[in-house]
């Protein structure tokens, strides 16, 4: 904590606890907050400036906790350091965690309070019961929307103050080195007619009847300022620039008069953004530029106007010291290369300043939320939380999208490319023609099929994705391979392997019959049941050319040894 003083009011000496503090520049450092702290200025008055005394330290700062901050008697409306004991127990919700003190025996606690809030109390502590909230400085005006921290922006006319109670003095002005400033009592004087025809950047103080401070602001003033575009669209507080299928085209700004022409502003020396000859700003599509702060004219050193472009940018951080490029396009990656990521703890990094959380799932349904706390810039979406998601997990046949909803839009982080189709790249018997009793080597390869089934019929069943098999086929075979993946995609080949018949066979195989007299003579064929009783089929004796009589249904012993006998031989 600091304590400062105007040049309106040079200071002679300090003493905190009787102990003299060391002045420079009219500022010193308040290393305790328990103890008395006397002031002594130069025209002889002496101050006793209240530190703790069983009643929190209230100090406003600007937007996000930034910058300085004043001690205020209540908390109103913005962002709120909160001084006490280290022993006070916090009530509600901390947005973000209490910090130490250089007095040990204090701790820093975080507040906000919104502007709209229609409760006149606040979150606290256990042993502090008093309401810490009250009404303080709200500006009626025409504003727009910029990211600056340095107070809202009005357009057109500059704004009043609106009357509250409590609030009986005001204090106006400018902070920089050529600064003026005016008190004026608030119901007597409006601000407007304080502040005459000037732009730019003003402080407000407004104090009660016991001249306390009850609130302190900061807003800027710009006449000739419309509107600000983006893209063509008015720039908000809901804006978000969502990236096309090829990502993020050059972005444009222009920053609209009151008479509708462009106005030019001036940007830093080295800022990625330029401006064309139009007026307009222009920026690239890279995260370093998303920050604009530019200027526009006053009467004062100009009137800052900052955008934080909503954009959305993302990589992959896997924990290497040399982290990847931002990205506005979809990565690609195939499963294998996602599960090792995964298991490597590595995240997807998404840098957006404008939304602190996300919910991020495959394709157009993300469903689990992740969110970024006070003082980070990026969300951070472990891998890890969907390796188990059956898009990982099983085949894919087609692509799908590792995606996450951010601005209701739903933008996709990551292509997790199909899985390859599975292949029967070779299918060979040899020889492909036998005579009986040979064998045959069956030889198979396959591509992309080393988490499918693999099975050749008939004889194999379930094989390797690539190997060899011997058979021995007593008859003309054609054996079918196929590859099948989760059970609904299949690939199938076939090769034949031909039993050759001796020459002749069929004319050594003659079958006789016995005639009604007892005398045998030569018959059309074998029958069915010589062909039974000499173990063949009737498709095998028709492979092996082996006459045949469909209708004959006698049986001799004579003619079943005579194909048996052929056969052997």
């Amino acid at each position: 904590m600091i304590l400062a003083a105007d040049n309106e009011c040079p200071i002679a000496a300090a003493h905190l606890g009787g102990t003299p503090l060391n002045f420079i520049g009219q500022k010193c450092c308040v290393p305790s907050l328990s103890k008395p702290l006397t002031v002594s200025c130069q025209d002889g008055q002496e101050y006793d400036i209240p530190l703790f005394e069983s009643k929190p330290l209230i100090f406003k700062l600007r937007k996000n906790w930034a910058g300085e901050g004043r001690k205020i008697d209540r908390i109103t409306s913005g962002h709120f350091i909160v001084i006490v004991p280290s022993e006070w127990e916090r009530t509600g919700r901390a947005p973000v965690e209490a910090d130490g003190c250089a007095d040990p025996e204090f701790r820093a606690h975080y507040f906000h309070r919104d502007a709209t809030a229609s409760d006149r109390g606040v979150d606290g502590f256990h042993e502090w019961s008093e309401t810490l909230a009250a009404t303080g400085i709200e500006l009626i005006g025409r504003r727009i929307f910029d990211d600056s921290d340095d107070g809202e922006l009005f357009v057109a006319n500059p704004p009043s103050l609106k009357p509250s109670p409590g609030i009986e003095w005001a204090r106006v002005g400018e902070e920089t080195e050529n600064g003026w400033g005016q008190n004026f009592v608030a119901h007597e004087k409006a601000l407007p007619e304080v502040l005459g025809d000037r732009d730019g950047r003003f402080f407000l103080r407004v104090y009660d009847s016991e001249v306390k401070l009850l609130d302190s602001a900061a807003f800027r003033c710009l006449r000739n300022l419309r509107q600000i575009h983006v893209n063509g669209a008015e720039y908000t507080e809901h804006t978000a620039l969502v990236p096309t299928s090829t990502g993020y085209p050059p972005t444009e700004i222009l920053l609209i008069g009151t008479d509708g022409s462009t106005l030019s502003a001036m940007l830093p020396p080295e800022a990625p953004q330029s401006e064309t000859p139009s007026g307009a700003i222009k920026v690239p599509p890279s995260p370093d530029a998303d920050r604009i702060s530019c200027s526009l004219a006053s009467d004062a050193n100009g009137v800052n106007i900052v955008l934080d472009l909503p954009r959305l940018w993302w990589r992959l951080e896997d924990g290497r010291r040399d982290r990847s490029a931002w990205h506005d396009t979809p990565l690609v990656m195939t499963r294998e290369d996602f599960r090792q990521h995964a298991y490597a703890n590595a995240s997807m990094s998404l840098r957006s300043r404008r939304f602190d959380s996300v919910r991020a799932g495959f394709d157009s349904q993300p469903e689990q939320s992740y969110r970024r706390t006070a003082e980070d810039d990026c969300i951070a979406i472990p891998l890890a939380d969907f390796v188990d998601h059956a898009q990982i997990d099983r085949r894919l046949y087609r692509d799908v999208h590792f995606s996450v909803e951010w601005a209701r839009e739903t933008v996709p982080l990551i292509v997790i490319s199909a899985d390859p189709t599975p292949e029967i790249v070779s299918f060979t018997a040899e020889p492909r023609r036998i005579a009986a009793g040979e064998e045959v080597i069956i030889e198979w390869t396959t591509r992309n099929a080393s988490d499918a089934r693999v099975a050749m019929d008939p004889d194999a069943g379930l094989l390797q994705s690539d190997g060899t098999y011997t058979v021995r086929p007593t008859e003309t075979t054609k054996y079918t391979l196929t590859v099948t993946a989760s059970g609904t995609y299949d690939v199938s080949r076939t090769v034949t392997v031909t039993l050759d018949i001796p020459p002749g066979l069929g004319e050594r195989l003659a079958a006789r019959v016995r005639s009604h007299a007892g005398a045998w003579r030569r018959g059309k064929g074998f029958s069915s049941g010589e062909l039974r009783d000499a173990h063949l089929t009737v498709k095998e004796a028709v492979d092996r050319s082996i006459p045949i009589d469909r209708r004959r249904r006698t049986s001799h012993r004579a003619n079943v040894d005579t194909i048996r006998s052929v056969l052997d031989a």
